[in-house]
This record gives C-alpha cells, sequence and structure tokens, in this order.
C-alpha cells in the first residue's frame, strides 16, 4: 500500500512538472526562475506534508510498541529482583535444613539441634538480613522455635499449613503461602523443607521440618518504587490472590477479588505473563504481569491514557517542528548537503595525500624500507577486511598503517641505516619510536587510533613485547593487525643483513609465531592471503 501511494505522489509530482514546464523555453530567464523557485518550494512543501503523516504513522506504532516493551521489561525486572531475594531466602532455608539434618542423623541431642536454630536465627537476623525473622523446626515431634516464641499448649504443629505444605513437597524446598502476622500486622512468608523422617514417629509417620519465616519488607519496598515513567503502581500476590505487596500499604495481606474483582484475578492468572487490560477501579488500564518463582505474580496497574500520554504529545510536538523545519530548511540544506560533500572528498583527499607523504619520507630515512608504511597500510586494509571490519573501519586501519612508524623522525639516521649489528644502546633507541610515534599522533583527537596503533604496534602476543610489555587482548585490536602486516612486510624485505625470506619460510615463520608474536585469529587470516599467493607477488601488487 505504501508503495503504490509514493508511486502515485511522483507521478503526480511528474505530471506537474510536464504541465507547468512545457513551454518553459519560451519563457524569460527571470520568470524561469522564479517559477523554478515556487514550483520547488511547491514541491518541498507538499513532499514534507506527506513525509510527516508517514513518519508519524510509523512512529505512534514503534512508540506504542517500545511503551509495551518497556512496560513488559520493568515488570520482568521487579520479579528478578523479588526472585534474587526469594532465592537467598531459600539458599539461607536450605542450609539451616540440611545441617540440622545432619545433626539429627548424626545422633546430636534436641537441645543441641535447638541451640543450633536458636543461633541461626540471631546471626541472620543481626549480620544477613533483619527481615529473615526466625529459623524454626519439627524435629522428632519436638517444636523449636529460634526466635524464643513458645507456642501454647494446643499448638499442633502438623496442622499447619507450614507442616503440611513442606511434607507435600516430599524434600523440596517450599514457598509456603503468606500469611498476616496476628500480633504485628506484618505479611510474612514461610519458606519450608521437609528434611527426613522423625526417628520418634513410629513407621516414618511424622516428618521432621525447617522453616524460614520472612517479613515481606523489602518486597513491599521493591515494588512501592516499580512505575511505567513513574506513572502506574506494583503489587505482587501469589496463586490465592493473596495481595503479598501493594503500593497502599493498607492493602497487603487482602485478597484481590476483595479489593478489586475475581475476574481481574482469573484474567491475571489465565495470562501468567506479558499483557493483558482490564476495568481498574472503573478506569481502562493496562496490566503487566511476570511470574516469580512459578508462585507470585509481578504485577505492574497503569491507566492507559497515561500509559500513551508521552507519546501522544510527542507526536504532536514532531507534526509541529517537522513542518516548519522542513518548510524553512528543505531547499537550502540539499544545496548546503551537496556543498558538504563536495568539500568533505577535497579534504579527505588531501589529509591522505599529505599522510602519504609524510609516511614516504620517514620511510626514506631507512635504505631498505622505501614503501614500507604504504605496503602495510596495504596489508593491514587486506586483514581488516578478511576480518569482517567496515569499509570507514577498513579507512581507518589503512591510515594507521600509513603512520604508524611516524615515531623513527626521531631515531639517527645512523642508527636506522647501521649495516652491522645494533649495539643495546642503539636498540633501545629505536624501542623508542613507538613512544614518540603516539606522542605525535595523540594530538589528532578525533582519530585516536592512530596512537595506539603507533604505540603497541611491537608487542607480542604472549609478551615479551615493547615498549609497554601489554599481551593478549589488552594489546589493541588494530595494533594487532598491523603487528602481523609489518612482520610479512619485513620479511619480504630486504634488509642489509639478508636478502627477502622464501615464501615458505615467510610462512613457517608466521605459523610459528601464532600466539606468541602474534594474534592467532590475524595470524591465520595472514596464512589465508600467503595461501593465496601463488606466484609470489602480493608484495609487488
Amino acid at each position: 500500500m505504501t508503495v503504490f501511494l509514493v508511486v502515485g505522489v511522483l507521478f503526480l509530482l511528474v505530471a506537474l512538472w510536464l504541465l507547468v514546464f512545457r513551454n518553459r523555453r519560451k519563457m524569460s530567464a527571470g520568470k524561469r526562475s522564479r517559477l523554478n523557485f515556487f514550483f520547488t518550494i511547491g514541491v518541498t512543501l507538499a513532499l514534507t506534508v506527506f513525509a510527516v503523516v508517514y513518519n508519524n504513522v510509523i512512529l505512534h506504532n514503534v512508540s506504542v510498541v517500545n511503551v509495551y516493551e518497556n512496560g513488559e521489561q520493568e515488570v520482568k525486572t521487579n520479579a528478578t529482583e523479588l526472585e534474587n531475594y526469594l532465592t537467598l531466602a531459600v539458599t539461607t532455608l536450605r542450609v539451616a535444613a540440611d545441617s540440622v539434618d545432619i545433626m539429627e542423623k548424626n545422633g546430636r541431642s534436641i537441645e543441641e539441634i535447638y541451640q543450633y536454630v536458636t543461633d541461626q536465627t540471631k546471626m541472620q537476623s543481626e549480620q544477613f538480613d533483619e527481615n529473615f525473622t526466625g529459623i524454626y523446626a519439627f524435629i522428632n515431634g519436638k517444636y523449636m522455635d529460634g526466635s524464643g516464641w513458645i507456642p501454647p499448649a494446643d499448638y499442633e504443629p502438623t496442622s499447619r499449613d507450614w507442616y503440611k505444605e513442606a511434607v507435600k513437597a516430599k524434600g523440596e524446598t517450599v514457598i509456603v503461602p503468606p500469611y498476616v502476622d496476628a500480633q504485628t500486622g506484618q505479611v510474612v512468608v514461610t519458606i519450608a523443607k521437609c528434611i527426613s523422617d522423625s526417628s520418634k514417629g513410629g513407621n516414618g509417620k511424622l516428618k521432621n521440618v525447617v522453616c524460614l519465616d520472612v517479613i515481606v519488607k523489602y518486597i513491599k519496598e521493591v515494588t512501592q518504587k516499580v512505575s511505567i515513567a513513574e506513572k502506574g503502581y506494583g503489587l505482587v500476590i501469589n496463586k490465592d490472590g493473596f495481595i503479598i505487596a501493594h503500593r497502599e500499604e493498607k492493602l497487603n495481606g487482602k485478597k484481590v477479588a476483595d479489593v478489586y474483582d475475581q475476574e481481574l484475578l482469573n484474567r491475571i492468572l489465565q495470562a501468567k505473563e506479558g499483557r493483558i487490560t482490564a476495568k481498574v477501579d472503573g478506569k481502562d488500564c493496562t496490566l503487566f504481569i511476570s511470574p516469580v518463582m512459578g508462585q507470585w505474580y509481578s504485577v505492574i496497574v497503569i491507566d492507559s491514557t497515561e500509559l500513551f500520554e508521552a507519546v501522544n504529545s510527542q507526536l504532536a510536538i514532531n507534526i509541529l517542528v517537522s513542518l516548519i523545519t522542513f518548510g524553512l530548511i528543505s531547499f537550502f540544506y540539499y544545496v548546503g548537503y551537496k556543498n558538504e560533500q563536495i568539500y568533505r572528498e577535497k579534504v579527505e583527499e588531501m589529509n591522505i595525500q599529505v599522510v602519504r607523504s609524510l609516511a614516504s619520507a620517514i620511510d626514506a630515512k631507512d635504505n631498505y624500507t622505501n614503501g614500507h608504511s604504504s605496503r602495510v597500510a596495504k596489508y593491514s586494509r587486506m586483514l581488516a577486511e578478511r576480518a569482517g571490519y567496515s569499509e570507514p573501519e577498513q579507512d581507518e586501519i589503512y591510515m594507521i598503517g600509513l603512520l604508524h612508524d611516524v615515531g623513527k623522525i626521531g631515531v639517527p639516521d645512523s642508527v636506522i641505516n647501521k649495516p652491522s649489528k645494533l649495539t643495546a644502546e642503539e636498540f633501545e633507541q629505536i624501542k623508542k619510536h613507538p613512544v614518540v610515534g603516539s606522542g605525535i599522533l595523540a594530538s589528532i583527537k578525533d582519530r585516536p587510533k592512530l596512537a595506539t596503533g603507533a604505540r603497541w604496534h611491537h608487542e607480542r602476543y604472549g609478551g615479551g613485547g615493547y615498549p609497554d610489555g601489554i599481551v593478549g587482548e589488552m594489546i589493541p585490536e588494530e595494533a594487532r593487525i598491523i603487528a602481523v602486516a609489518d612482520a610479512y612486510d619485513a620479511m619480504t624485505s630486504r634488509r642489509s643483513y639478508r636478502d627477502v625470506m622464501s615464501q615458505d619460510k615467510v610462512r613457517s615463520e608466521v605459523e610459528n609465531g601464532m600466539g606468541t608474536q602474534f594474534d592467532p585469529r590475524f595470524a591465520k587470516l595472514m596464512l589465508e592471503l600467503i595461501g593465496e599467493d601463488k606466484d609470489y607477488s602480493m608484495r609487488e601488487k
């Protein structure tokens, strides 16, 4: 549909152009110029209106998707944070339960187990999390509470939810449905685990169970902070519709069916995850849902009007700004853009010529390396292309290759062209050229990689290089490429102390240097180039 619309608009413009300009040769230059101007303005305005309408439709659709994605991401993030917290509680309980189980199996007395439970309760609350309010257990028919709570005479542990849920889980750690503590009014979550049969229970009718009570204070704090662009509110419920945490604290511990309605709970449970729309407090709302530990649901409720308020405002502003901007500068922008293109191309060409001239001047210091920088630059581009670099990145690598030896400008000619073996002092002078080069190139702020290539192209992948002795991935990637290209050109160039190496020797040296001198990745690419160079003419090319 869109393609046909665009083709129709273009056809209409062409028809209009033919209609207006069929007699343009008969017009005076001034009239023809004015007609060109007004026609251009009219066409620009028509295209601007079309572009604004089309783009804003697309923007609206994309913005709606982004809003939904942000909401889903926000509720998932909240659910993940809650899961991490519950996982911590589960792990804490599991460690305590396993310890009690080992103590019971090793024949430790009830008093010793009780003391352990008491000590763990105190330690968890003081040193770990104040919301972990107590570890308690039912061991060999004996109830013990680490917080010191003494149950009434008619208290029967085996009739309690925590005991039943733990036994039902058959040794798996379980999160018991939360409850409201009668004394504090706080919502409490119990983590429970059945560890073994009671040795006092007779044929295993009684089970040993260890539990951890967690006040939902932290869960409540996390839930109260959740929103979408500071709009909406969060709540956490379980499958029974029990509100574990809510932005309005007075609703904690109540049922969804009582606060909202049963239909809302049914829709949340049916959706399980994702996004639904529903009436909440008489308003059309969007609900984002994410499960927590497979037993709870983190929910964000937001008025649908508020959800898209920012999107609609942005669209209105975009339409106004786009119309004004396009109407004022469309024609002049095109002219400016074309001029800028021409200017940029000239500047880039001039920069390349200057850099090539500088590289040639540096290479000329060494009688045996004329053209070295240019060849290294070309080899580096070839390696970068094979490595999957984009064209702009290949261009940058080429520039780095041209200037990698710029620091040799500070090395005396007598040292560079010395026909005999260099002394230790002379070699130290040679080793300074990467530092000198990086210092020179560091002033080119918009191309910082020029300096990194110059400084570290003599570092060795396995260590032992200079000037800084860095290794492996610490060496910038562009420097690792230059290192392989630099070494290849050195081996395929005649030196005062040797002739050009044979292709087999070059291949052998590159293979031997993989992982020690060279990055294996770029060394393999160089071996591919060498393998394809059947007539050993890559240097000449």
